[in-house]
């Protein structure tokens, strides 16, 4: 019997390329790993904690959506047996009352929102949820927890970022559940039939965040423990556009750096 054990300390996988980058400005010695029997191309680099370099691998999907994420998850993990498995990148929020541009949810927990049954009822189509959620350890949460306080931290990473818009509200860390679905929402009764008949604490609403813990939560092991933490780029109606999307990818990156850092434990 073959015992796998923990290689690397970290990995994250984005969506897309400017997500990867983001990330990919916060570690040291980066380089490109090309895995011969692999098609997917990896960065690998390090972060510094006391005397201890942390090691993390990154990469991004191909297309965006849950499959693509899965499917990258598996790999990354079959791959480098990571103790932690990390998404980071961009993403919808469903409260724009309670929530800033470039605020940053961490994902409680995850789902697929459009999974279930369409029937078709006297006349009238309508779907019937299948709520399967994955959720993120206690440790996690109480890591979140605690920066979520720490309005110190959060106020330096906004002010931390200089390459483009930003709002004038102070940055948040929110926690909660954020859904995934298979497709880009602009709809915002979409967003109101999920808070109103699936979860009305919904947070956010993107494409990946559920195939990847459904991919960790699967795979070999030992299974990394898993977080996703996305940056508000939107509320997911007509008015969706790219002007905060590099400041939610930063956010993103930046908090997790934080979280890596100063609240991930390590093995010694």
């Amino acid at each position: 019997v073959v015992h796998r054990l923990y290689d690397y300390d970290i990995a994250v996988i984005c969506a897309l390329k400017e997500e990867r980058d983001a990330v990919k400005k916060f570690l040291l010695d980066v380089k490109v790993l090309k895995i011969d029997y692999d098609n997917d191309i990896y960065y690998v680099g390090y972060f510094m904690k006391d005397d201890k370099k942390i090691r993390v691998v990154i990469s991004y999907a191909n297309q965006m959506g849950m499959v693509a994420a899965t499917s990258l998850t598996t790999k990354i993990i079959n791959n480098f047996t990571p103790k932690y498995m990390v998404m980071t990148g961009i993403t919808g929020g469903t409260k724009p009352d309670k929530m800033n541009f470039g605020d940053v949810i961490v994902a409680l927990s995850s789902w697929d929102y459009r999974a279930g049954k369409d029937i078709r009822k006297e006349d009238q189509a309508k779907h019937l949820n299948t709520i399967n959620t994955i959720d993120i350890d206690t440790n996690m949460i109480s890591y979140c927890r605690h920066l979520a306080e720490d309005t110190n931290t959060l106020n330096a990473i906004k002010e931390s970022f200089t390459e483009g818009d930003k709002p004038e509200e102070d940055l948040q860390l929110l926690l909660g559940p954020v859904v995934s679905g298979a497709s880009v929402v602009t709809d915002p009764q979409i967003v109101q039939d999920v808070l109103n008949n699936q979860h009305r604490e919904v947070l956010g609403i993107e494409m990946e965040i559920y195939g990847m813990y459904y991919a960790s939560s699967w795979a070999l092991k030992p299974h990394p423990k898993i977080i996703a933490v996305k940056g508000v780029s939107d509320f997911a109606d007509s008015d969706k556009g790219d002007k905060y999307h590099a400041y939610a990818s930063y956010t993103s990156a930046k908090v997790f750096e934080v979280l890596a850092k100063n609240y991930f434990e390590y093995d010694n």
